[in-house]
């Protein structure tokens, strides 16, 4: 069972992955290698690179790598609050246009850490077919990176990592990080101070996500370049590898540019579908998620937002949104700027919580409503416990994901007209009406 942005249901396992479909850029031909995790089915063949004019596209294993810890008290399908009414709801923050100013402008005059590369090789550099790499831990942390804490119901907790972006506490990561939460906790890895976080804005479509820190002054910010990444550069990934709370570094180059991807859902975060991002070698592992991916001289020029799943060094590579989508989304999260996939505050919401349903069931199609939370508009359209939620303005709604991406875009207070089908034990029938969104009482 999954709460739909209400106070619910949590998953309560190892997250169950699903495949998707991966687009290649057209510009640099060929595809790249991506192989399947342990447990989820044999390696996919790595690819050779070739050149050509048409996009490639092919079967493979992307995840969103944020590290979701699930306490092993806590078992499968733990129902927490069903009803919504006695817990807290996470605490929002207002939009700042002030913090915003030239955001670009003033972390491209910014002071960069000083991060260690190793030396480059002579020659062409071999092939490396060993197991997927640790990292090297920055115990000292790194200025302008934190450790990222969010906390779910039923006591399940995420794990990621984020950007500072002013020196007041507005921090960036990715939404997929956060998602669900009612709580968020952040430790500085520089100064090793600790904040509670609250939630300014997201948009789900890009995987981005704006926090602030409660009481927060003179932070070191991250640098960004003024210079675009060039395609084989060497780059360094740094993240809360595997949720270790330390930072951990990898170290690769660039591998493609302006390529395009759709992540598996996980049982919490629904597929997504993400474009134009920075494809490194670098073994990227869940927890990298809101980190950065830095070049020489220790500029943030991406983002780390995802990662292939592999068993050896040379079927695992990561990928980043590029500093430039980060910054201005950012920018449009503290102006205010509601529209085109951008939230201020919590999501959109039904006021439900579902049983999950990852792959389509042809004898009962759409998402089986489970329970209504506080302030949920259904009823009063005659929906009814049970009943199953088979379109949202005029899209197909047959699993989970789908029912969250379509509502990903949505604006609390909108008005969206839905489908239906009754339980098969309420002598069947469909309907269909308007409702009025509420706010999700969960990031």
């Amino acid at each position: 069972m999954h709460p739909y942005f209400g106070n619910a249901p949590t998953p309560g396992g190892a997250p169950q992955l699903a495949p998707y479909m991966h687009t290649h850029n057209p510009a640099y031909g060929g595809q790249p290698s991506y192989a399947g995790h342990p447990g989820y089915g044999r390696p996919a063949p790595r690819k050779r690179r070739r050149t050509g004019s048409n996009i490639a596209a092919i079967l493979v294993v992307i995840v969103a790598i944020a590290a979701w810890l699930v306490p092993s008290v806590l078992q499968p399908g733990l129902t927490t609050n069903p009803t919504g009414t006695t817990q807290q709801q996470p605490v929002e923050e207002p939009p700042n246009p002030a913090a915003a100013g030239e955001l670009a402008e003033k972390l491209r005059q910014a002071e960069p850490p000083t991060v260690n590369f190793p030396a480059e090789p002579k020659g062409q550099e071999p092939r490396d077919s060993g197991p997927v790499k640790k990292g090297q831990e920055l115990k000292d942390g790194v200025p302008g990176l934190v450790l990222i804490e969010s906390v779910l119901p039923g006591f399940v907790s995420g794990a990621g990592t984020g950007l500072i972006a002013t020196p007041d506490g507005y921090i960036i990561t990715n939404y997929h990080v956060i998602q669900g939460s009612t709580a968020i906790r952040v430790q500085d890895t520089h100064t090793k101070k600790r904040y509670e976080a609250s939630l300014v804005g997201h948009n789900a479509l890009k995987d981005i996500a704006v926090l602030k820190l409660k009481n927060a002054k003179n932070l070191r910010t991250i640098a960004i370049p003024s210079t675009n990444v060039t395609l084989g550069s060497r780059v360094t990934v740094i993240g809360n590898g595997e949720a270790k709370g330390v930072l951990q570094q990898l170290h690769g180059r660039v591998t493609d540019l302006n390529i395009n991807i759709r992540t598996r859902a996980d049982g919490a975060v629904p597929g997504t579908r993400l474009d134009n991002l920075i494809a490194t070698n670098a073994d990227v592992v869940q927890g990298y998620s809101g980190g950065a991916m830095m070049q020489r001289g220790g500029h943030v020029i991406g983002m780390t937002v995802a990662a292939s799943e592999g068993d050896s060094s040379a079927t695992v590579n990561g990928y980043a949104i590029p500093i430039s989508t980060v910054i201005n989304e950012t920018q449009r999260i503290l102006n205010g700027t509601n529209g085109d996939g951008t939230i201020i505050g919590r999501p959109a919401a039904f006021g439900i919580t579902v049983i999950s349903e990852e792959k389509p069931n042809p004898r009962a199609p759409g998402i089986a409503i489970e329970s209504f939370l506080e302030g949920s508009p259904l009823p009063k359209l005659g929906v009814k416990k049970g009943d199953r939620i088979t379109m949202i303005n005029g899209q197909h709604i047959e699993t989970y994901s789908d029912l969250k991406r379509a509502l990903a875009p949505l604006q609390p207070g909108e008005k969206v007209k839905i489908a239906w089908s009754a339980n098969e034990g309420a002598n069947g029938g469909t309907g269909e009406g308007t409702v009025t969104l509420i706010r999700s009482g969960v990031n």
